[in-house]
């Protein structure tokens, strides 16, 4: 793990402090070079992809399947400055932060994702920074800058990325310098009415022609925009970001990468609204774990709060990564070896109300090592393959902890702690290929053979654990060797079928069938004794899927229009079901809810209406079915009804959709741009039960750009969420008929100075 003097180190101001006067120096002194200012043609341009592992990068547009990918001009051009401002470019996408914790991941892709911060849920969407997998999802959620591109993949990829990919998978690039290239930098200031920032990024050779590094620093301070009566404005958070990027090559066959990247977010816990379901509800027996409270629909209009422990969350990380690529002949060799580590801490008032009565913590250590290696060949003209290795092993302490106020009397501490530990392995092997039957059409598919092992010590959160000196309030740790062991494993087979049928140059009709598999999962966060003795996995998820699309290009690229169908078949859907113990607490399990149908259709459309004119447009649609209840879900103590089948699935929006427009106007000294999108999505379940629902959102986005003729420098006024709509992170119960309600910022106004040269 990291020292906590290398994290000191590494996130000290004096090293920020330094790295910036050295590129304020540098910007002084460069030559200042022309950039692409023509906002159309950016956006109308192909990013390349490397989430398909070919032998090289391919265009977006010519894979087989739905691929939203985005270069680090077009993030610019749509105004995205967090990854979150993605959840609506693309249908059927939602790229959301979880309410316990601001950077941790809750991506959710055509209705699968989570809506849980425990850490031994495995997400339905797989992240992967720089080729490596996140087996953790805190540190993902940050500022765009210094990001190369962007890959959403939609649908199962088990394929090529193995297990627990089931929803799809989101490839986050970072820029790299080329060998050989100019030497170069980049610098953006920013601020917000509550929040500056500042990053920068300078590259060059440090060999001639051999060896190249780039360095990116970033650093944002948040004052708190959350009014609070009680304690004061809150939501204050400090992230900094450094990585530095080293690429070796030698000559043109070899290429050797290393990455190191180290950040951290210290600040305040999630600013949470009072909600109430219904104070008239009875409290649940422990042996029901779904609450009977009445459909909470929050319509709220402010982003107060009003509660006196303010909390707070903290993350610091550190990835290294060492890619090796090798090309001999016609076959090119590719290894990718990353280390990744976490330590995060938080707690929050988690029933949002004055004084300090439900309050809650969670500290997480995490390690992981993986390493990839794989071979493509291209056995013959028309027929081209890959075989890949993968191997992944992670292991992480968590500790979680609650305090009732009326009840626990230790002052400010939580008289209630447990957790667990995991040691978890995985190992697969792929074999992908694509044979070109004629010029224009081609089969594609391979298999996906994994196996995954899981090792679990867990100790229930009751009072006694701190009685009896298992866990130590203090320091926030648990002795696991004093709780209950489990361990299981687990082995599967992922095949994919599918065609690629060029109908013209520019259009392709393409279909696959494909079947993944999401991990069996334990519950860290155990209420109950009843919960760790003996403790058991979910079952395995299996999902069966067919897609469907078209992709084209007309009139010499100045319409693209993508469409698919799609459906999914889930075998023993795994839920954490929230319910609320007789002392008002809250609890969770992890079940298996039943079996479940997911099927929709989503359309994307970019136009160049005229030559200062671009017009995009996004409609997504899905439909949600129980098919076959395996548990009570709406708690009315009938096991499996048609009452539990007709409920709606968690975090699925049954409609989604995007209009958005982008002007360049020529002003003679340089170009100015306008832009403007609507983002729509319907309401969606919060919990299986669908005793709470996220409401429905309706925001505008718009932004003025000028960049001069040199294009050496540009400005950039931007609006978020200009319609002020309160957006809720998670409602997850926690006392009778009370419900954790995390919300995010509001309307968010800024403005950003870049210059580069």
């Amino acid at each position: 793990m990291l020292t906590n003097s290398s994290l000191k180190l590494l996130n000290s101001r004096y090293l920020y402090n330094l790295c910036i006067s050295a590129v304020l120096v540098i910007l002084c002194v460069g030559t200042i070079h022309a950039q692409e200012t023509n906002s159309r043609s950016v956006l109308m341009e192909e990013v390349l992809v490397y989430g398909t592992k070919r032998s090289t990068a391919q265009q977006a547009q010519d894979t087989a399947s739905q691929v939203s990918a985005y270069s680090a001009a077009q993030l610019e051009a749509r105004q995205v400055v967090n990854i979150e401002d993605l959840s609506f470019a693309t249908p059927n996408v939602q790229l959301d932060s979880v309410g316990t914790q601001a950077s941790y991941a809750s991506f959710s892709i055509r209705g699968l994702g989570i809506d849980n911060s425990t850490p031994s849920i495995d997400a339905n969407v797989g992240v992967f920074i720089n080729d490596v997998y996140s087996g953790q999802s805190f540190g993902i959620v940050t500022d765009t800058f210094d990001l190369e591109s962007v890959e959403i993949y939609k649908g199962p990829q088990s394929l090529l990325f193995g297990r627990n990919v089931t929803g799809g998978a989101v490839l986050l690039r970072s820029r790299r310098p080329e060998v050989g290239g100019a030497f170069s930098a980049n610098t953006k200031v920013g601020i917000e009415s509550d929040q500056y920032l500042a990053a920068f990024g300078v590259e060059g050779d440090l060999v001639d022609n051999v060896l190249a590094g780039r360095l990116s620093v970033q650093t944002k301070d948040d004052s708190g925009s959350f009014s609070n009566a009680i304690a004061g404005d809150v939501g204050e958070q400090q992230s900094d970001l450094i990585r530095g990027t080293l690429v070796f090559a030698p000559n043109d066959t070899l290429t050797l990468t290393f990455i190191a990247e180290n950040g951290s977010l210290e600040g305040d816990g999630s600013p949470v609204q009072d909600l109430n379901t219904n104070p008239d509800s009875p409290v649940d027996p422990v042996a029901n774990i779904y609450t009977n409270a009445f459909p909470l629909r929050p319509d709220n209009d402010d982003f107060n709060v009003n509660h006196d422990f303010v909390g707070e969350g903290n993350v610091d990380w550190a990835q290294y990564n060492v890619n090796l690529t090798a090309e001999l002949g016609n076959v090119t060799i590719t290894n990718v070896l990353g280390l990744r580590e976490v330590e995060a801490f938080a707690s929050a008032d988690i029933d949002g109300l004055p004084p300090q009565g439900l309050s809650s913590l969670y500290a997480l250590d995490q390690d992981q090592i993986s390493n990839e290696f794989r071979v493509n060949f291209n056995i013959t003209d028309t027929w081209t393959s890959t075989v890949g290795l993968s191997y992944f092993e992670q292991e992480y302490d968590y500790v979680t902890g609650l305090q009732i106020a009326a009840i626990d009397t230790a002052p400010g501490g939580n008289d209630r702690l447990g957790g667990g530990t995991q040691e978890q392995k995985s190992q697969s092997i792929y074999w992908d290929n694509e044979i070109k039957l004629t010029d224009n059409f081609s089969l594609i598919g391979g298999a996906n053979y994994s196996k995954e092992d899981k090792d679990v010590v867990l100790i229930a959160r009751v009072q006694g654990s701190i009685a009896d000196g298992t866990c130590e309030i203090a320091s926030n740790t648990c002795d696991f060797s004093r709780g209950n062991p489990g361990s299981d494993s687990w082995t599967n087979l992922s095949p994919k079928v599918g065609f690629q049928w060029w109908l013209q140059d520019e259009a392709q009709l393409y279909g696959h069938w494909t079947v993944a598999y999401r991990s069996g999962f334990y519950n860290l966060r155990p209420c109950c004794d009843a919960l760790v003795t003996n403790p058991t996995p979910t079952d395995v998820e299996k999902h069966t899927a067919i897609e469907v699309g078209i992709k084209t290009e007309l009139d010499d690229g100045r319409y693209r229009l993508n469409a698919a169908i799609f459906r999914q078949d889930i075998d023993d859907l795994a839920r954490s079901a929230g319910y609320v113990l007789s002392d008002g607490s809250p609890a969770q399990d992890l079940v298996n809810v039943g079996d479940a149908r997911i099927q929709g259709l989503e359309i994307e459309l970019i136009a160049q209406a005229t030559n200062n004119l671009v017009l995009t447009a996004a409609f997504g649609l899905l439909d949600g079915d129980i098919l076959d209840a395996k548990t009570d879900i709406n708690g009315d103590g009938i096991l499996g009804n048609r009452a539990d089948e007709a409920s709606a699935l968690t975090r699925l929006s049954p409609k989604s959709y995007n209009l958005g427009i982008i002007y360049d106007a020529d002003i003679g000294n340089g170009v100015l741009t306008l832009g403007a999108n609507y983002n729509y999505r319907d309401e969606a379940a919060a919990r299986d039960d669908n005793a709470a629902f996220f409401p429905e959102v309706a925001i505008i986005n718009a932004g003025i750009d000028y960049t001069p003729n040199d294009g050496a420098w540009s400005l950039h006024l931007y609006g978020k969420n200009l319609t002020d709509k309160v957006i809720y992170s998670t409602l997850f119960p926690v006392s009778n008929g009370r419900v954790f309600a995390p919300i995010k910022e509001g309307k968010r106004v800024g403005l950003e100075f870049r210059y580069g040269f």
